[in-house]
C-alpha cells in the first residue's frame, strides 16, 4: 500500500500489538442487543481515533479533524450507519418545522382528525442558511486547502452529474457545492467520493479518500445520534456517502439502509424542492439499484414522491421524472411473492401511456441499429441530452422487469419452453437497448451505472460472442472512466457464458 507523502506517522517507543477487532464487530453487529451509542461511545470511533487520543497535539493534521488512516478500515462507515439505524429504531416521529400539521398522522398511519399525540419524528431537518441553527461543524469551517479545491471542482465537473441525473436545477452542481463551502460534513462527504474518483488508476486509490471519510464520519456521528439538528447539508452528505459505499468491492448498503429510513419516516423531503427533493429522488434511484440487482421489493415509501415537484408540469426533465417513479412503482409489486397481477396490469398500462405520449425530444435525434453481421453489437442511439436519455433508459428497464414478471400461462412442456424463448428475447432486445444508449451518450454517465445494473442481472441472456464481448468492453471503459470496480461482474459474466456453451 502506497501512503500520501503528507501522512503523519509516529515513533512508538514500544513494540505495538495489532488487535483484531473482527470478532468483536461480528458480535455487535449480530449480536441480539446491540449496544447504546450513548452508553459506549467508544465503539463508534475509529481504530486511528482511539490511536490519536494518545498523542500530543503537535501529531495531528490541522486541516482535518484528526486521522490517521489504516488500509483497511471500512468498519467506520459500518458504525455510524448501525448508530442511525438504532437511533431511528428507538426513537419516534415528531412533527417537523418544514412540514404541515397533519404530516404526523400521515405519517403514522392516521387521519389529520385523530388524536394529536402521535409518535415523534427523530428527524428536525433545518436550513443550513439559517445562522441562528448552524451547527458546530459549520461554525469552525476551515478555508478550502489545495487539495479540497481540487476535489470540490472535480466532484462539480463528474460526480454531481452522476447524482443530479434529472434534476432541472442541478442541486447537487451547484446547490450541495455551496453548501460544502461552509459545512465541513457535506465538504468531506464529497470530498471522500471525489478522492475515489481521482485516484482510480493509482496504486493508492483509496488512501485519500478514507482520509475524508474518516473525518465525515466523526462529525456526522453527532448528527446521526439526535445531538444536533438534521441539515440538508447532513442529509446529502448521508446520501453521497452511500453512492462511494456503492462503489465498495462490496457493496454492504449501510447508508442506503439509514437514509431510506429517514425518507420514509419524513414523507415532505419528496416534495419540498431544492437540495432536500434532489437527495430523496437520489436514494430512490440507488433504492431502484439495490431492488434490480436483487430482484426484491422496493423498499422506499413511494406516496410522498406522487407530490414531489420534479414531476409537475409538462417539462421534459418532469416525463424523465415520471417514468423513474413509475420504475419504482413497478418494482414495488413486480417482485412480491405472491403475484398483484392487477396492480402489475395497471403498472404497464400506465408504462405504456408514457411510451405513446411522450414529448418527440424522447425520439432518438440519431439510430443505427444493431447490425451484427457487420461487427456492430450494440445500437447507437443518440438522444438530445442526458435528461432524455435516461428517461428512455428507464423505459426499457421497466420492459425488461415487465418480461421477467409475467407469468407463463401455457400448462403444456413444448409450449412452455417456447414461451420461455420469446420473454428471453425481448430481455435481449430491451438490454442491448439500456447498454447501447448508455454506450452512445457519454454525458448521460447516469445511464452507465443503470446499465451496469442491468447486466448484472440479466447479462446471462446474451448468447452471442460478439454482443458478450462489446457488453464487457463497456465495463471496463466504465470502470477505467468512473473507478466503478468492476471486475467481479466481468467475471462473474465470463464464467455465466462459459458455463452455458458447454
Amino acid at each position: 500500500m502506497a501512503w500520501s507523502s503528507q501522512q503523519i506517522w509516529t515513533q512508538p517507543k514500544t513494540e505495538l500489538r495489532y488487535y483484531d477487532e473482527t470478532p468483536e464487530l461480528i458480535d455487535f453487529y449480530h449480536g441480539d442487543s446491540p449496544p447504546s451509542p450513548y452508553k459506549d461511545a467508544q465503539r463508534f470511533t475509529t481504530p486511528a481515533a482511539r490511536v490519536r487520543e494518545s498523542l500530543p497535539p503537535q501529531a495531528s493534521s490541522p486541516n482535518l479533524p484528526q486521522s490517521t488512516h489504516r488500509a483497511t478500515e471500512p468498519t467506520t462507515t459500518q458504525s455510524v450507519a448501525h448508530v442511525l439505524l438504532e437511533n431511528l429504531n428507538r426513537t419516534s416521529t415528531r412533527d417537523l418545522a418544514l412540514s404541515p400539521p397533519t404530516d404526523a398522522g400521515i405519517l403514522n398511519g392516521t387521519s389529520p382528525g385523530t388524536n394529536s399525540q402521535t409518535t415523534q419524528s427523530p428527524w428536525t431537518l433545518h436550513s443550513t442558511e439559517s445562522n441562528d441553527l448552524q451547527s458546530p461543524h459549520q461554525q469552525s469551517i476551515q478555508p478550502l486547502t489545495e487539495s479540497e479545491a481540487i476535489l470540490l471542482r472535480n466532484f462539480t465537473e463528474n460526480m454531481a452529474l452522476w447524482a443530479d441525473g434529472p434534476d432541472p436545477q442541478r442541486s447537487f452542481e451547484i446547490e450541495a457545492c455551496r453548501i460544502a463551502l461552509t459545512d465541513s460534513v457535506l465538504r468531506h462527504a464529497i470530498c471522500a467520493f471525489s478522492a475515489r474518483h481521482m485516484n482510480r488508476q493509482r496504486a493508492n486509490r483509496d488512501a485519500e479518500a478514507l482520509e475524508h471519510q474518516d473525518a465525515c464520519l466523526q462529525l456526522l456521528i453527532p448528527a446521526m445520534s439526535g445531538q444536533l439538528s438534521m441539515s440538508e447539508g447532513v442529509l446529502a452528505a448521508v446520501a453521497i456517502l452511500r453512492q462511494n459505499e456503492e462503489m465498495d468491492e462490496y457493496d454492504n448498503r449501510f447508508h442506503l439502509e439509514g437514509v431510506t429510513r429517514i425518507l420514509n419516516d419524513v414523507s415532505a423531503f419528496a416534495s419540498s424542492g431544492g437540495l432536500r427533493e434532489a437527495t430523496a429522488w437520489l436514494c430512490l434511484r440507488e433504492d431502484i439499484y439495490v431492488s434490480l440487482t436483487t430482484q426484491t421489493v422496493l423498499r422506499t415509501s413511494l406516496p410522498p414522491f406522487d407530490g414531489a415537484t420534479w414531476i409537475q408540469g409538462d417539462s421534459d426533465s418532469a416525463w424523465t421524472n415520471r417514468m423513474v417513479l413509475l420504475l419504482a412503482k413497478l418494482l414495488s409489486v413486480a417482485f412480491l411473492d405472491v403475484a398483484d397481477l392487477t396492480a402489475l396490469a395497471n403498472i404497464r398500462a400506465r408504462i405504456a401511456e408514457w411510451d405513446i405520449t411522450k414529448p418527440h425530444t424522447f425520439n432518438p435525434i440519431y439510430l443505427r441499429d444493431r447490425n451484427p453481421s457487420a461487427g456492430q453489437h450494440l445500437p447507437e442511439i443518440w438522444m438530445l441530452a442526458p435528461i432524455h436519455a435516461i428517461g428512455l433508459q428507464y423505459y426499457h428497464i421497466a420492459q425488461l422487469v415487465l418480461a421477467v414478471a409475467a407469468r407463463v400461462t401455457s400448462a403444456r412442456p413444448f409450449d412452455h419452453i417456447h414461451e420461455h424463448r420469446n420473454v428471453e428475447r425481448q430481455v435481449r432486445y430491451h438490454l442491448l437497448r439500456a447498454v447501447g444508449i448508455a454506450r452512445s451518450n457519454a454525458r448521460a454517465q447516469n445511464t452507465w451505472f443503470t446499465a451496469h445494473h442491468c447486466l448484472h442481472v440479466w447479462g446471462g441472456s446474451l448468447r452471442r460472442k460478439g454482443d458478450q464481448q462489446a457488453c464487457l468492453a463497456f465495463l471496463q471503459d466504465m470502470g477505467n472512466q468512473t473507478g466503478w470496480r468492476v471486475g467481479r461482474l466481468i467475471q462473474a459474466l465470463v464464467a455465466q457464458w462459459e458455463d452455458d456453451s458447454e
